[in-house]
């Protein structure tokens, strides 16, 4: 999913590369409760926005408490 938000950038701009780093929150039930972009070093919000929108969507299983994951990094690059 990740990747597909990467590649529809990348049609209008080929060069297209950096860091986007996203937090978020998993609560008891394994589902992303909030979600953050804690950084963009590519300048394309429309990339943070699409990912965002698909990390909203990742499934965990069921947990004993709240998880926060405070960052993780995608790194996307062409080719």
């Amino acid at each position: 999913r990740i990747k597909a938000c990467y590649e529809r950038q990348l049609k209008t701009n080929p060069d297209l590369a950096g860091k986007v780093r996203v937090a978020w929150e998993i609560d008891t039930s394994g589902r992303v409760s909030g979600v953050d972009i804690v950084s963009n070093s590519t300048g394309n919000a429309a990339l943070g926005d699409c990912i965002k929108k698909e990390v909203r969507k990742f499934r965990f299983g069921d947990q004993e408490d709240d998880i926060v994951v405070e960052g993780y990094n995608f790194l996307l690059s062409p080719g």
